[in-house]
């Protein structure tokens, strides 16, 4: 699967995703930016006119402790009553008030110990070394959700936000397989799953997702070793997808 085709012909989704929607039910505040009530109507796709901030778009990578495919997406409990995820976005192209982002790696370790849209998530933030000082505030700003935009309605649900981290990364994306290794830090590895006409098996739509449309995957590695909690699974969930957040 080509990832980075009609990447950027589209615009920036205006979907309800995993972390907003997950988030509303969580905080009636975030639910109302996210149906239009209020500053976050823009958060996805600015108005007409309006100043954009930032914007970031790449390709998605996760892979979670889930069975295939992961139930969370569906609003569903985790398959093992808790999940470990370790979520990679690639920046093809991206600015944040004027700082170039492009060709950078940022990561995410989640935990989450019981159903999503019970929250107490712990959370890791990981930028790619390589970054200057002002590239590695913005990719922080972004990617925490402090900087607005479709993760900034992840913050209801996390407890514990654990220090950022920069790491060296490495990515690579080779027919339907995607591999990223954040060095001494964690691995994922993960290839699509082939469908009955031997396509992608791809969802739309999902209530739940980060992304959409998302492609369904399955891992060969997922490891994590840092601050404190250590996992490692195999033969399990996977997602591969376009993204593309902008405020």
């Amino acid at each position: 699967m080509d990832t980075k085709k009609d990447a950027h012909s589209e615009t920036p989704s205006k979907r309800r995703g995993f972390l907003t929607l997950a988030a509303a039910a969580a905080a009636t505040s975030v639910f109302d930016r996210i149906f239009g009530i209020g500053e976050a109507v823009a958060q996805t796709k600015p108005e007409t006119g309006a100043p954009q901030r930032w914007s970031v778009r790449g390709l998605y990578t996760e892979a979670c402790s889930c069975e295939t495919a992961c139930p969370c997406i569906f609003a569903s409990p985790p398959s093992k009553g808790y999940c470990e995820a370790l979520i990679g976005w690639t920046v093809d192209s991206g600015h944040f008030e004027g700082t170039r982002l492009d060709g950078f790696n940022v990561l995410w370790a989640l935990y989450i110990p019981a159903h999503v849209l019970k929250g107490n998530f712990k959370l890791a933030l990981y930028v790619d070394q390589r970054a200057n000082t002002a590239q590695r505030a913005a990719l922080e700003a972004i990617f925490s959700g402090k900087a607005g935009g479709p993760l900034a309605g992840l913050a209801p649900l996390i407890s514990e936000m654990l220090p950022t981290k920069t790491a060296a990364f490495q990515f690579q994306a080779e027919g339907k397989r995607r591999r990223m290794v954040v060095s001494g830090i964690g691995e994922l590895d993960i290839t699509a799953l082939k469908g009955a006409d031997g396509g992608d098996v791809i969802v739309h739509n999902s209530p739940m997702a980060a992304v959409s449309p998302i492609t369904i995957a399955k891992s060969t590695r997922q490891s994590y070793r840092d601050h404190g909690l250590n996992w490692e699974s195999s033969e399990k969930s996977g997602f591969i997808a376009q993204f593309w957040y902008a405020a």
